[in-house]
């Protein structure tokens, strides 16, 4: 949570007067804004830090903001790509609500605009080439935060932890080197990798808009009552999603996939444990081709030890605006009878002057769509195995294929035609 005073949090909920202001800069042109040009309802913020329905490590998200703002003397087009920074406040306490890149823009009404905006994580894949890949620019042998330096500078974003934030981070004083056959070609998969290995996911920071990684936290920072919920959204499963174990598996020549990085095991006793899987991450997969097997251990353990003791039990609730609280903030909640519910935020959806829905978004894993858990793994497992053998393929005449005697690449397939065929 941004640090706010103690006056700044027993607002919350009363009637006292909330500021909304900001500015849209457009080249040289800077707009100055606030609540009285902003149609009431209709300035909202959404973000998430997880990947899918589950806890996860390794998220790749843009936070969006949308609103319709009255601007008489400006045409809608001429917003476009510009920058939109939003704050919030209370009496003379100001926080910063995001720095956004306006993606949309259009006319609704007589002098009214409506604007769709993003964080810069949007143009992460703006500028990738599949001609040129990660792998053949990225530096070798090299800790995460040079790594992920060379991912935003490429990306035209700006990468905001410091070197000695990311050190402090599990494995963030270890070197790491993409491997040299890997066909990742998406900067967002890459970042997806690092933050993975670095035990976090990716965001914005919200005071400057630059790309950093961030944590999952245990401690509670704040507590939601019954008087600041609005009535009957509160929603606790009834279930806690603990971490059972982390693992890596490797496949010879594998294909890389950084969206298949969490899963679910059920488990006997407690069919809703996580298991985190970093199988064929390209830059675990260098160390696991140049050092040995403990080496290997001592890294999946320093991410486990980082995200073991997360209080992920999944809730829903509506309450009074506390803009101050941020993804991977630990919060507790109390219910009606007074009982307390420790979890974490891993999706917001803020709405200036409404209701601020937090979520802990997680699903029961005994059941999905009417398909037990364990079936739906086999048939993972399986899809992923078959990918994972035919993930390289290499064209070649008979007449090489046979020049190669027994320095053939073992997991290649070798697809061969006729010399005198052209290709």
């Amino acid at each position: 949570m941004l640090n706010v005073s103690q006056d700044f949090l027993n607002s919350i909920g009363k009637p006292v007067l909330l500021n909304l202001f900001g500015t849209i800069t457009i080249g040289n042109t800077t707009i100055n804004w606030d609540k009285s040009i902003v149609e009431r309802g209709k300035f909202n913020i959404t973000d998430k830090c997880v990947k899918s329905s589950g806890f996860s490590v390794g998220s790749v998200n843009a936070g969006t903001l949308n609103m319709n703002i009255y601007l008489p003397n400006y045409r809608a087009y001429d917003l476009l790509g510009g920058s939109i920074s939003a704050f919030y406040g209370f009496s003379n306490e100001n926080i910063p609500l995001g720095v956004f890149k306006i993606t949309k823009s259009s006319p609704n009404g007589l002098g009214w605009i409506s604007i769709s905006a993003s964080t810069q994580l949007i143009q992460a894949n703006y500028y990738d080439d599949k001609e040129s890949l990660p792998s053949t620019w990225l530096p070798k042998d090299t800790t995460p935060y040079y790594l992920l330096l060379s991912l935003c500078e490429h990306a035209h974003m700006t990468f905001g932890n410091t070197l000695e934030e990311i050190q402090t981070m599990p494995n963030g004083n270890q070197t790491f080197s993409m491997v040299d056959d890997s066909l990742t070609s998406s900067t967002t998969d890459c970042l997806s990798y690092l933050a993975t290995i670095l035990g976090g996911f990716v965001t914005c920071d919200r005071s400057t808009g630059h790309v950093i990684i961030k944590h999952f936290q245990t401690a509670p920072v704040w507590t939601v009552t019954p008087s600041l919920m609005y009535r009957g959204t509160l929603s606790i499963a009834g279930f806690t999603m603990n971490l059972a174990k982390v693992m890596a598996e490797f496949y010879t020549n594998g294909a890389f996939s950084a969206y298949g990085a969490a899963g679910l095991e059920e488990l006997v006793g407690n069919p809703n444990n996580v298991v985190v899987d970093i199988s064929d991450n390209p830059f675990l997969e260098s160390v696991y081709k140049s050092t040995n097997i403990d080496y290997i251990i001592e890294l999946l353990i320093n991410v486990g030890d980082k995200i073991i003791n997360v209080p992920y039990k999944p809730f829903s609730v509506s309450i009074a605006g506390n803009p101050a609280l941020e993804l991977g903030d630990c919060i507790n909640i109390v219910d009606q009878n007074g009982i307390s519910t420790t979890s974490v935020i891993s999706q917001y959806s803020y709405t200036f002057m409404d209701k601020h829905t937090i979520k802990c978004v997680g699903e029961d894993s005994r059941l999905l769509n009417n398909v037990p858990v364990n079936q739906l793994k086999r048939s993972e497992e399986g899809i992923n195995k078959r990918i994972n053998s035919i993930a390289r393929t290499s064209l070649m005449k008979k007449s090489d294929y046979i020049k190669l005697g027994e320095n053939f690449q073992k997991g290649l397939l070798y697809c061969l035609y006729d010399d005198e065929v052209s290709t």
